[in-house]
This record gives C-alpha cells, sequence and structure tokens, in this order.
C-alpha cells in the first residue's frame, strides 16, 4: 500500500529541545511528515528515563519523540558546533527551548545563523519569551500554570477548595508546543512567497493566556455574569458530563432523562434563565442520573 507524502515531506527540522514543549512540537512536524533530527547530549536527555518505563524505555518519552531521528552531539565541544553548521545549509528550521542567551553563548542564535542560512526558519520556546524582565527565569509547565493564574483560576470556579487543587497538567507544555508548530507552519508558506526565513519566540505563558480567554475578559468587566461552570455528576457507578449549552443538547438531555417538563420549566427553557440557574439543572440532572449506569 503506497503511503501518500505528509504535507511537510523534504522539510528538515534540527531539534535542540528537550522535556515537552519543544519535543510535542517537533512530534506534530514528524508526523506531518518532516524529517526531525534530535538533538541530545551524549547519553541522551533526561525524558529517556521517564516514567512509566515499559521494558527498558519511557514509553513518555517514545511518545513525545516517536518518528525521528537522533544526533548525540555536546554542544560544549568545538567538534560537535561544527557538525552543527556543517548541516545547516540542509536544513529549514532550528527548535529550541534553552533558557534564553544559551544558543547565543554556543553561537547558534538566530542572528549568527541567519547570515549563512537566509531563509531560516527558527523557533525559541520559553516560559515567558526571549525578552523581558522574566525571560531568564526557569519554567516548567507547572510553574506556569501558577503565573498564568490557571491554578487559581480552577480553584475559584469550586467554593468547596481552600487551596489549588494537586495535578500534574503540562497544558502550558502542550499549547505552547502547538503554537508553535502553527506558528512554523506560517512561516513555511510565509517563505514559500517571500524567500525568506523568520525568527519565531513562543512563551508557554502567552499560549496559556489565551487558552484563559474568558476569564482575563471577564477580569476587565465589573460584576461580570457568571458562565456556566461544568461539573462531573454522578451516575449509579460513576460520573459523566453534560453540557446542555445549546437548545437542542438542553432538549436532548431532558428527553434522555425523562424530564420534558424541564423544557416548559421557567428557570430553564430560556437559555438566558438557564444559565442563571444552572447549578440547579446540573442537581436536577443529577438525581435522574443516579438511576442510570454510566456506560
Amino acid at each position: 500500500m503506497c503511503k501518500n507524502p505528509g504535507p511537510l515531506e523534504g522539510v528538515r527540522v534540527l531539534d535542540f529541545t528537550m522535556y515537552v514543549a519543544g519535543p510535542y512540537c517537533s512530534r506534530l512536524m514528524a508526523d506531518m511528515g518532516a524529517e526531525v533530527i534530535k538533538v541530545e547530549p551524549p547519553g541522551g536527555e533526561i525524558m529517556r528515563t521517564a516514567p512509566p518505563i515499559k521494558g527498558s524505555q519511557s514509553a513518555y518519552f517514545g511518545h513525545l519523540n516517536c518518528g525521528k531521528k537522533s544526533l548525540a552531539l555536546d554542544l560544549k565541544d568545538t567538534l560537535s558546533i561544527e557538525t552543527v553548521l556543517r548541516l545547516l545549509p540542509s536544513v529549514d528550521i532550528i527548535l529550541e527551548n534553552y533558557r534564553p542567551g544559551v544558543m547565543a553563548r554556543l553561537g547558534l542564535d538566530h542572528e549568527s545563523l541567519i547570515p549563512v542560512k537566509p531563509d531560516l526558519i527558527y523557533c525559541s520556546i520559553s516560559g515567558y519569551g526571549q525578552r523581558g524582565p522574566d525571560a531568564e527565569k526557569p519554567a516548567f509547565a507547572t510553574i506556569i500554570n501558577a503565573a498564568s493564574g490557571f491554578d487559581m483560576m480552577n480553584m475559584d470556579y469550586d467554593p468547596s477548595l481552600n487551596r489549588p487543587l494537586r495535578h500534574r497538567s503540562n497544558a502550558p507544555d502542550f499549547i505552547g508546543g502547538v503554537h508553535a508548530c502553527a506558528a512554523i507552519n506560517a512561516a513555511l508558506f510565509a517563505r514559500g512567497r517571500t524567500g525568506r526565513g523568520q525568527k519565531i519566540d513562543v512563551a508557554m505563558i502567552d499560549a496559556v493566556h489565551n487558552m484563559m480567554a474568558h476569564e482575563y475578559q471577564a477580569a476587565q468587566v465589573k460584576d461580570a455574569e457568571q458562565a456556566p461552570i461544568f461539573a462531573p455528576i454522578e451516575t449509579m457507578d460513576g460520573f459523566i458530563m453534560v453540557a446542555p449549552v445549546s437548545q437542542a443538547n438542553f432538549e436532548a438531555l431532558a428527553q434522555a432523562l425523562g424530564r420534558q417538563d424541564w423544557t416548559s420549566d421557567v428557570r430553564f427553557a430560556d437559555p438566558v434563565d438557564r444559565y442563571a440557574n444552572w447549578d440547579a439543572l446540573l442537581n436536577e440532572a443529577q438525581a435522574e442520573t443516579r438511576r442510570f449506569s454510566a456506560e
């Protein structure tokens, strides 16, 4: 069976990233057909030992890096830098997520490489961007979750909490990686028209801020109306989520639970009134769903 070429077939990526955000970005490009060469220190990057381990290999590392080639280089060594520079003419994209300033010290920053390769697309992913007062701060996803307000946002939605939830959400990494991939693809499209490369600066905190669009806009409106808050509702043997947002969704839920009376209930029949009585609707729905299996 003949495999159709991916949209990035023939595109070569030199990937200096580690951990999650950068590797996920380059994983998406590999899925699209790009040749991704992952540059790792001798012995491999730290995520090769991250749980869960399947056999003797990290399944998490495999998830983030499948479809790539690997090149072991000690970037503190002159010969390794020379290897990178020999590869440069054949490279379309450089992706890196070092702390700002590291690539410049290695002589591998955008400003150093662009005279040699004017059509190079150079993408940097960091916590807070390449410039500004927070640029050099280390920023794992958990720090961005806190600094962006994401953790406090979730606490605000549950009055029973007196501290942010424990979790291991990597949302900033994955959202940052998706933003980087989109920007790189846009730069490739632009290069096809102009012949010029671009420098891309992706800050994970910006990506999370964009994900929190409602909360950031509501914070700027005095006495903003409360939007519906979704919560699991209990069943006989577990939990389900319902989203009776549109009129069609609401009517389907009412029919499924045998509560067609809701469609004429002044609290729920109209979308505006339904949002004002959202918690009451979910409570009544839960009283019904407890009679059913989650399946």
